[in-house]
């Protein structure tokens, strides 16, 4: 069987694109990115092109997925946006996101969050996932994500609202929640109890 001959950066962007792919039909699963590069500028080099647009909270990043081509624009208008550290001063930003209407659901913006180091101290979430691609319930841990984050998901039902990507920097991992997962917030601690 004939396999194509990628170069490195196509062989990069395929590996972080099928890293999106398996996080988002398998709700709750860290999946591998490519080492090859920081974890933001891969997802967003193998996401990003001239018919795309994003908004970064973190200007440095932001120069460095306009070197895509792609229009930086406000977060009621971006497709993706990508958030390297969300706190409660970006939660306004985000509430702006696209969330799809009835009759174009796919319109709604694509979020990525990143985690905090797992080893730092402050509250983990624990969540209990339900919905397509979960077999049953599934129980994760997540740390460093303000509460006010899962009001705002909250307030869309499917099939509007955002697919979000937990991008775990250090370790090179990402793990979707895809709008048609249902959250359910069991637990929240501190490290420091």
């Amino acid at each position: 069987m004939f396999e194509p001959l990628y170069t490195p950066q196509e062989a990069q962007d395929r590996r972080a694109f099928l890293a999106l792919l398996w996080a988002a039909s398998q709700p709750g699963c860290w999946q591998s990115l490519p080492s090859t590069a920081p974890s933001f500028i891969a997802l967003g080099q193998a996401l990003l092109d001239l018919e795309t647009s994003f908004y970064a909270a973190d200007e440095a990043l932001a120069r460095q997925l306009a070197r895509t081509g792609a229009r930086a624009l406000p977060p009621e208008r971006a497709d993706y946006l990508f958030f390297p550290v969300l706190r409660d001063e970006h939660l306004e930003a985000l509430s702006q996101a696209q969330r799809g209407t009835l009759l174009y659901p796919d319109s709604a913006a694509t979020i990525f969050i990143g985690l905090s180091d797992p080893h730092d101290e402050g509250v983990e979430l624990r969540l209990t996932l339900q919905g397509p691609g979960v077999n049953g319930l599934l129980q994760i841990a997540l740390r460093g994500i303000p509460f006010g984050l899962w009001t705002l998901r909250a307030q869309a039902r499917y099939p509007l609202g955002w697919d979000i990507y937990f991008v775990e920097p250090e370790r090179g991992q990402v793990l979707g929640l895809p709008r048609s997962t249902q959250v359910r917030l069991s637990e929240a601690h501190s490290q420091e109890e």
